[in-house]
């Protein structure tokens, strides 16, 4: 027969009532979700110096066509970002937090080990995915593992992580270059992705609750091949022609990729981007002041 009251009993010693293993500490959670947004941030700026001599490599110009080792990734992670993100209140955030680092590190080994120019742009791509899968779910991580008092200092020190790595990679990547080989750019990651995976499993539970709301599959499509489209075009215009039909061709997809997911959105019962958010001055705002930072961090490091 159960005790009547357990909770009372639990308290003194009773031991009728066992106990959920002990949420990790906020700092080992922020320590975990270091490495995967310094991993993430590194390798969107650690290729660009290492550019001519991937290009020497494999026998091509410096050009369109090498290019894609960097618009590659950050053309997958602009296209999931935030369906990701949507997708990890359904999911979990441990369980896509661990299958990024995993497609990250493999991603990363690939590229190392790739024997041509489109290889390697392939296994950028698959390190696109982990990368979204790292970025879209690390806030969200550090605001659920830190009380509301100290979340702006949680997500100040992930900033902090993003400024180290953006700045970190030029100079490691032209160490690794000039002492070693391109190679290692990527191979760099392996020791890091490894200690990721082994911390995640050892020391984030997995996850208790999550959201059953339906997911907006066609609203993350268009919204994937919207940013997609964008990214492309703006990274291409300069490159080809801003006259280009290649360039006028996906932008022209993005216009209408992006008309498209507002129509989506504003009839969907579980819209993937809830537009009631940036009613909210300062979360407009504040959106806004960070699309700048960004912009401004990356042309520095370009």
């Amino acid at each position: 027969m159960p005790p009547m009251y357990p909770e009372l009993q639990a308290a003194v010693g009773g031991g009728a009532t066992p106990r959920g293993p002990s949420p990790p500490s906020k700092w080992t959670v922020l320590v975990i979700v270091g490495i995967g947004v310094f991993m993430c941030t590194l390798d969107s700026s650690i290729v660009n110096v290492s550019l001519p001599a991937i290009a020497r490599h494999f026998g091509v110009p410096v050009g369109a066509a090498v290019e894609w080792v960097i618009i590659a990734y950050l053309v997958v992670i602009a296209a999931l970002l935030l369906t990701i993100g949507r997708l990890s209140d359904r999911v979990g955030h441990r369980a896509l937090w661990q299958a990024g680092l995993v497609v990250f590190t493999t991603g990363s080994a690939l590229c190392g080990a790739a024997p041509g120019l489109g290889w390697l742009i392939a296994a950028r791509v698959l390190q696109g995915v982990g990368g979204a899968l790292l970025m879209a779910i690390s806030p969200a991580m550090l605001t659920s593992a830190f009380p509301s008092d100290e979340r702006g200092r949680a997500l100040g020190l992930n900033a902090t992580i993003v400024a180290l790595g953006i700045s970190t990679g030029p100079a490691l990547g032209g160490i690794l270059t000039e002492l070693a080989s391109w190679r290692w750019i990527f191979y760099i990651n392996l020791p890091i992705g490894i200690a990721g995976v082994i911390a995640t499993r050892l020391a984030l539970p997995s996850d208790s609750r999550t959201q059953r709301t339906r997911f907006d599959v066609p609203g993350a499509i268009w919204l994937g091949i919207g940013l997609a489209a964008l990214t492309a075009g703006l990274s291409l215009g300069n490159e080809l022609g801003w006259g280009s039909p290649w360039v006028a061709g996906l932008l022209a997809v993005a216009a209408i990729a992006a008309i498209a997911f507002a129509r989506q959105e504003r009839r969907c019962a579980a819209p993937l981007l809830d537009r009631r958010l940036f009613r909210d001055r300062l979360f407009a705002w504040a959106t806004v002041s960070l699309v700048l930072s960004f912009l401004a961090a990356f042309t520095v490091a370009f």
